[in-house]
C-alpha cells in the first residue's frame, strides 16, 4: 500500500464523514445544543447555586478599629502641617 493509496482512503473517509454530517445536520446541531445546555447547567449549579448555599470562609482575622491609635496618627500627621507658614502674596 503506497502513500497515494493511503491519501485516497483518508480523503474518501473524510468526504463520507462530512457528507453524513451534512445529511444529519439537524440532529448534530440538536445534540450539540443539548450538550451546551448540560454544561451550562453544571457551571451554573457549581458557581451560583452552591455559592449561595455555602457560607463564605473568612481566611484573615477581622480588623478592629482602635480610636486611640487613629488619634495618634492623625496628630502626627497634623503637626508638620502646622509648622508650615502660609504663603504670602
Amino acid at each position: 500500500m503506497s502513500f497515494e493509496d493511503f491519501q485516497k482512503i483518508i480523503s474518501l473517509k473524510i468526504k463520507k464523514t462530512l457528507w453524513a454530517a451534512g445529511l444529519h445536520a439537524f440532529s448534530i446541531i440538536l445534540i450539540l445544543v443539548l450538550i451546551e445546555l448540560a454544561l451550562g447547567a453544571a457551571i451554573y449549579y457549581k458557581y451560583v447555586f452552591l455559592a449561595e448555599s455555602q457560607a463564605p470562609q473568612v481566611t484573615s482575622p477581622i480588623l478592629k478599629f482602635d480610636l486611640n491609635s487613629y488619634q495618634q496618627v492623625m496628630n502626627k500627621l497634623s503637626v508638620p502641617a502646622q509648622d508650615i507658614e502660609p504663603a504670602t502674596p
